[in-house]
């Protein structure tokens, strides 16, 4: 009889780990991480009044993709969308911390100007 308990093998890949939501059906990470399903899957959401969903896709895929851009401006582009300003200039600033010299910055310019011009 042995008394220690038998170390369990390690699987050969980890088990998906859910980290956004699709129409409320989880995603893996590894779907996270395609661009392209993030951004379509991200508007989708946002089509049905979603939005914190579409948001919290985006957020898991730039998470996974921080250097891809159009996960950016996707993130962006719904928060304009959505008219949260304060949300918006935030990632702005986060964005262009990671992307200092980015080329698409003139999209995001266009995104701020879908805002309605305010009076302080």
């Amino acid at each position: 009889m042995n008394p220690s308990p038998t170390p369990r093998s390690t699987p050969s890949r980890p088990p998906a780990q859910p980290c956004g939501t699709r129409s409320g059906v989880f995603l893996a990470a590894s779907e996270a991480a395609d661009s392209q399903k993030a951004i379509t899957g991200a508007r989708r959401l946002h089509g049905s009044g979603q939005i914190s969903r579409a948001l919290t896709l985006l957020e898991a895929a730039i998470a996974h993709r921080p250097e891809d851009e159009a996960l950016w401006v996707a993130r962006l582009e719904i928060l304009s969308l959505a008219s949260l300003r304060a949300e918006f200039l935030s990632v702005v600033r986060d964005f262009v911390d990671a992307h200092p010299d980015s080329p698409r910055f003139g999209e995001v310019v266009n995104l701020w100007k879908r805002f309605p011009v305010t009076v302080s």
